[in-house]
Formats: structure tokens, C-alpha cells, sequence
């Protein structure tokens, strides 16, 4: 897949008006599956896998604060790209610093109206993770 690809997939997640199991398995184009053992006390677990790779999808259940869910893809290794063709594509980020004595990722960060993107880049300055978080919380 290429990158523009992927970029296509996350635009076509932050279309969706609400996230929900379907309409962010067909923008990502794969199938999540609903697994109530993994819900918590305020969110729904939703899990996927896919040419994209690993998916989880977190629904606010009614005693929820959170506006929307998250979304959370750690993407195949044939699916990761350089760092510098988000920043090409998007531009300079906000970039959430590796913690002290924590594991060697960064995240770049894009607010957007809808809600929060970000990209997670490990130490080879690779992206290998994609958060979207429409939380609002």
C-alpha cells in the first residue's frame, strides 16, 4: 500500500460523523470485530486486523465524558513509512517528546477540528502507529 494510501484511509475516518465499528472498517478497509469481553466500564473494545494492520476502536458507552471514540492502529511493517512523508504531506507537527526512561517513540501530533491525529515514530523515525483520537475529553 502505498502512503497516500494511508493518508486516504485516515481522511476517510475523520469523514465519518460518529466512529463506529463499520464505518471505520470500511475507510480502512477491513473488518472489525465487536468482543464484549474486552469493553471496559466506559468504552466499547473493538478489534481489527487487516493489509494495515492492528486495530483497536474504542466506543464511549453512555456513562462515558468522551464526545466520540479513539481509534488506534499499529500498522504492518510493510505498511510503516519515514516520518518525513507525514510532515511532506501534513506539515511541521506538534511533536510530543520521547518521556525520560520511557519507551524510544515520539509522537507527531496534528489537531484538527474533529479531533486529534497522531503518529507514532519510533526510534529509526519510522511511522509505525496512527491514533485518532475524537475523545474531546
Amino acid at each position: 500500500m502505498a502512503s497516500d494510501d494511508l493518508f486516504d484511509r485516515i481522511e476517510g475516518v475523520f469523514a465519518l460523523e460518529k466512529l463506529s465499528s463499520a464505518g471505520v472498517g470500511g475507510a480502512l478497509k477491513l473488518r472489525i470485530l465487536d468482543d464484549e469481553s474486552l469493553d471496559t466500564a466506559h468504552f466499547e473494545i473493538r478489534i481489527g486486523v487487516g493489509e494495515l494492520g492492528e486495530v483497536e476502536l474504542r466506543l464511549p458507552k453512555a456513562t462515558a465524558r468522551a464526545k466520540d471514540g479513539l481509534l488506534i492502529v499499529k500498522l504492518n511493517e510493510a505498511q510503516q513509512l519515514a516520518s518525513e512523508r507525514v510532515v511532506a504531506r501534513l506539515g511541521p507537527p506538534q511533536i510530543a517528546p520521547r518521556g525520560p526512561g520511557g519507551p524510544p517513540v515520539s509522537y507527531y501530533r496534528y489537531p484538527r477540528p474533529e479531533g486529534l491525529l497522531s503518529f507514532k515514530i519510533d526510534d529509526a523515525d519510522q511511522v509505525v502507529g496512527v491514533i485518532v483520537d475524537r475523545t474531546g475529553v
